[in-house]
């Protein structure tokens, strides 16, 4: 199963873009859509990691104050928001944990273990 995320301007919202119905096919209904402020736009930047043995992509929603990273794991795929941090970028979606920094990251399963600094570290691939 997928499902993509929408980030629209509130102005495309105003004018006649809607959320899906019950009338509408079944690809429009696996939407979010996320109205943002007129003039605002979207950054989205893909990265692969190789975090231990698994592979994992990311696929970064930046607008404004809205920061979102889609986490594809070998079983699962997360939704992650931006959380409250001292330094990088830290999101938190389902049971998991994102560190993002500039040269690596760091994915960290809360159902395995509440330590922070347990995670297993990822290294973007080419």
């Amino acid at each position: 199963m997928s499902f993509l995320i929408k980030l629209i301007s509130t102005a495309m919202a105003v004018s006649g873009y809607s959320t899906a119905s019950a009338n509408e096919p079944a690809a429009v209904k696996n939407q979010i859509v996320i109205p943002l402020p007129a003039g605002q736009t979207v950054e989205r930047t893909v990265t692969q990691y190789q975090c231990g043995h698994q592979k994992v992509t990311a696929e970064y929603w930046n607008a404004g104050d809205i920061s979102l990273v889609g986490l594809t794991l070998a079983d699962r795929y997360v939704v992650a928001a931006n959380v409250i941090a001292a330094s990088a970028a830290k999101y938190a979606g389902d049971r998991y944990i994102w560190w993002a920094e500039s040269d690596a990251a760091t994915l960290i399963d809360l159902s395995k273990s509440r330590d922070e600094t347990s995670g297993v570290k990822c290294v973007p691939v080419n």
